[in-house]
């Protein structure tokens, strides 16, 4: 196997798309090559910038409403469960009513609820008192539980939000990975470097494409920030007359993009690949610099 069949295969060895011979062969290869092992680095930061291009997804608006719909029942049946009959229904309606207090931020207080029986000297009986204190305790109880429910149920949504939120990007980025191991492991497929050039002498790009189906995806690092009212813009050229506009495009803070594209079929032949700086909406002939060039043959 020569050394520009195994060059071809450093993309899917990357991504782990090569059956187990190939591997082998490749990395007996990586052994004796000084050029390749530089190469599956590159290819392999390609790889990790996908985990970066997925945004996060917000979980169901009905969730809150269903875990407040939780609370509400537990506090019902708790009130159920101490409501009885004759005076004890004045007791059930006091327990009611503080846990609504407490379920709604403490707005009442159990001073302010608990209506406690006299004698006619205007002084409590003994049995009274005694029923007002296990009444007190069963408020407060009660008051407890609610609150440690609550907090409860709160920690459960953050935890399902957290949860929902990562297996959405997960799911992201796995189907992102499916695409670029396709699109690589293509017949016909390619990948073309791009350099920075003077306007950007850190950045770099990888151009992976298949000409059969137009499908491209643009990997790009370190471009400077556009500017307001810019955006980098790609281009397919086959004749430099006529370049054929490809997709337009802001890098992250960092400088780096990872960019699905449809190649049109007038530039499915091209041979050279640039990157410019454009207005925001992209233009249908490059008028601005160029920052990424692949080689010129």
């Amino acid at each position: 196997m020569t050394h520009e069949e195994y060059k071809e295969m450093l993309a899917a060895y990357a991504l782990g798309a090569l059956d187990g011979a190939e591997a082998r062969a490749l990395e007996e290869h990586l052994d004796s090559c000084l050029e390749c092992p530089a190469e599956i680095v590159e290819w392999r930061e390609t790889a990790s910038a996908l985990a970066l291009s997925a945004a996060p997804v917000e979980p169901p608006k009905e969730l809150r409403a269903r875990l407040l719909e939780s609370v509400r029942t537990l506090k019902q049946g708790a009130s159920d469960g101490r409501s009885g009959a004759g005076e004890t229904t004045t007791a059930a309606a006091d327990v009611a009513a503080v846990a609504d207090a407490e379920a709604e931020g403490g707005a009442q207080t159990v001073s302010n609820v608990i209506r406690m029986p006299v004698d006619t000297r205007g002084r409590w009986s003994a049995p009274v008192r005694l029923g007002a204190i296990a009444a007190a305790v069963a408020i407060i109880s009660l008051a407890a539980t609610l609150f440690i429910v609550w907090n409860r149920l709160n920690s459960l949504e953050r935890q399902y939000e957290r949860e929902h939120t990562a297996v959405e990007v997960l799911a992201r980025q796995l189907a992102e990975e499916r695409e670029v191991r396709e699109l690589l492991t293509a017949p016909g497929a390619r990948t073309t470097q791009l350099a920075g050039t003077s306007a950007a002498q850190q950045a770099s790009a990888r151009l992976a494409f298949d000409p059969q189906t137009g499908r491209a995806m643009l990997f790009a690092y370190n471009l400077p920030p556009a500017p307001a009212g810019k955006a980098y813009q790609l281009w397919y050229i086959a004749d430099l007359k006529h370049p054929v506009p490809g997709g337009v495009f802001n890098p992250d803070a960092r400088g780096g993009v990872v960019m699905h594209d449809r190649v049109p079929e007038e530039g499915r032949n091209a041979s050279i690949f640039a990157v410019t700086l454009e207005p925001q909406g992209g233009v249908s002939a490059p008028t601005g610099d160029k920052y990424l060039l692949s080689p010129i043959s």
